[in-house]
């Protein structure tokens, strides 16, 4: 139990890390993918402080916790997805019908003691001196998990989809994170299967994996990068298309007309050499050129 407790709290130090370094950048992803790191670091922990606990007060204390974090995870996650392959702003619809959703677990969750519908009830078994929390689910629960999964689940088609649109094959970063996503789909099936050890949830140890990917993709692609003020500023009612590269001939950024002249920029080219495409490579030589006959 000792190795479970140090993989989630290594998985929760990894989400806090990326929390804080993506918390205050204005890039049109960041804050959508620091509010998931944070829900997940508040999920990873609880259980981890859960594990733990020596009576039942307190796996009754982290499992409260634990839904400050867990609800909003599915809900944070898809409207990054959703944010990520389409370039647009979520509607205020689908914030609210997310978001909804989650708070209404969160209540249940911290009444569960006086109207029971999240769990029927809460007890214990104990495994070589830890005790392991045993859940009788209440509707609440039910809910809860068709409506989590159904947003997994939908997170997974938008990085596939962004995936497969992509010209980057195996290196893509959407690639990373449909693979993430897919991890915290198998290790929640598994538990919800009854096929998790002494009926431990699994979930938090996807989210390790989910971790690791978003971790590779951030140092490999030089992930949200780009500032939505700049962008506003300067993007906004410019009929032209426009692309950005930095120093290292890497794609920073491009407006949409930028994307209707060449429809191979999209969120998962940032980051990308543009030599790696021909008309990229062709662009770069123009460049170069009109730098030389100046």
């Amino acid at each position: 139990m000792i190795i479970l407790r140090i993989f989630l709290f290594a998985s929760a130090l990894a989400y806090l890390v990326m929390t804080l370094a993506f918390i205050g950048r204005r890039n049109q992803l960041s804050r959508l993918f620091s509010l998931g790191c944070a829900a997940i670091f508040i999920y990873t922990l609880g259980y981890a402080f859960e594990l733990g606990s020596t009576n039942l007060d307190q796996i009754l204390f982290w499992l409260k916790f634990e839904y400050f974090g867990l609800p909003f995870v599915p809900v944070f996650w898809f409207l990054f997805a959703y944010k990520s392959l389409t370039r647009k702003e979520p509607s205020s619809l689908m914030y609210v019908g997310t978001l909804s959703m989650a708070l209404a677990t969160l209540f249940f969750s911290a009444t569960n003691d006086h109207l029971h519908l999240h769990y029927r009830s809460v007890s214990f078994v104990q495994v070589d001196g830890n005790l392991i929390a045993q859940l009788a689910k209440g509707p609440w629960y039910y809910i809860f998990i068709a409506y989590s999964d159904s947003l997994i689940l939908a997170t997974i088609v938008l990085f596939f989809i962004q995936w497969r649109r992509s010209k980057q094959g195996w290196s893509s970063p959407s690639l990373k994170l449909f693979i993430g996503s897919v991890a915290v789909a198998v290790f929640e099936l598994s538990y919800l299967l009854g096929l998790s050890p002494y009926n431990i949830d699994l979930t938090a140890f996807g989210f390790l994996v989910s971790a690791v990917m978003a971790m590779l993709t951030i140092l490999k692609h030089d992930f949200l990068r780009a500032d939505d003020l700049v962008k506003d500023v300067v993007f906004s009612g410019i009929s032209e298309g426009i692309l950005v590269v930095d120093t290292a001939g890497r794609i920073s950024d491009f407006n949409k007309m930028g994307n209707k002249v060449f429809p191979w920029l999209n969120s998962d080219t940032i980051g990308t050499n543009l030599y790696r495409f021909e008309e990229g490579a062709a662009l770069a030589a123009c460049a170069q050129a009109d730098d030389l006959s100046s």
